[in-house]
């Protein structure tokens, strides 16, 4: 999984580390985990994935 087993220890914790991925990794979690990636998206009020390269898949 993409989310570091460390989340599972408590709330917060799952918050901090998903929101970690989120600016670091949003492609990783917005495929392993698309309704936890659109959550962020509209807490943050952004939506990283968008400013990154296009991939080849």
């Amino acid at each position: 999984t993409v989310v570091d087993p460390y989340a599972a220890e408590s709330p917060a914790e799952f918050f901090a580390v998903t929101s970690e991925l989120f600016f670091d990794a949003p492609r990783d979690l917005q495929r392993g985990y698309p309704a936890v990636y659109e959550q962020l998206a509209l807490f943050y009020r952004q939506d990283p994935a968008l400013y990154l390269p296009a991939t080849t898949p």
